[in-house]
């Protein structure tokens, strides 16, 4: 059976893994999680050819940063291949090249994940100054501009290309967005994803109703300066059912 391309991406620290796992409880959906993470970046980027079933469960020099047989979508996918309809990874940074998803993976869907900038640089910054060292991807100064580059690259995207933004705060806090989701997709039995989700939003009220953001009134004086909230609000009101509800 024919599979469709469907990626994630987003500014990281922006619920991408979370959505990842919901996706991945879809017999439909094969999600790989950063599965090409190196080899995306590289000058052979990606092609369909790297999402056969051979290819897609065996990983190659180069491919990404990790094991993937260590991945818990990995034994579960590669069982059900036969189900999958829609084939893809979660790559964040992947805005960054819009237009090479576009030119090799032709009437590919991709799920842009956008979250407010408070939240990212809170998460960039504990990231930064956790002693396990496994965080490179800077403080507050590099969420802010890795945020801001997210809305200049979907400014320039490529026209052919099918982009949802959805806000993390109506997926994952208010619990909406399903349907819109759901349709852009094209499931043919979305239940399995509805249930995940409904998880995935309890599990984020609960980390909500926990969370300490941490930001010094500097920190946040310095994020309402240089982050770009007019992109912010241009993608998000581009779309009306993509709005934030008042609580």
């Amino acid at each position: 059976m024919p599979k469709q391309y469907l990626f994630i991406c987003g500014c990281p620290r922006s619920g991408t893994t979370a959505l990842q796992w919901a996706l991945n409880q879809s017999p439909e959906i094969c999600m790989g999680g950063e599965r090409y993470a190196h080899r995306f970046w590289s000058d052979e980027s990606l092609n369909p050819s790297d999402f056969e079933q051979e290819r897609f469960f065996s990983q190659q020099d180069g491919d990404t940063f990790y094991d993937i047989r260590d991945a818990a979508w990995h034994p579960q996918k590669r069982a059900a291949w036969s189900q999958v309809r829609f084939i893809g990874d979660k790559l964040p940074l992947a805005y960054m090249r819009l237009p090479v998803l576009a030119r090799e993976f032709p009437g590919a869907k991709v799920i842009v994940m956008i979250r407010n900038i408070f939240d990212v640089a809170s998460s960039y910054q504990k990231r930064d100054q956790a002693e396990d060292g496994d965080w490179q991807g800077g403080g507050i100064e590099q969420a802010v501009f890795d945020w801001n580059q997210l809305f200049a690259k979907l400014q320039q995207a490529p026209v052919s290309l099918a982009l949802l933004p959805v806000a993390y705060e109506r997926l994952f806090i208010q619990g909406d967005d399903v349907d819109r989701l759901i349709s852009f997709i094209g499931l043919k039995n979305p239940a399995p994803l509805r249930d995940a989700l409904a998880v995935a939003h309890l599990d984020g009220r609960s980390l909500e109703n926990d969370r300490s953001r941490g930001l010094s009134a500097l920190d946040a004086a310095l994020i309402c300066a240089n982050a770009d909230f007019d992109g912010y609000r241009r993608t998000l009101m581009s779309d009306p059912a993509a709005r934030l509800k008042l609580a």
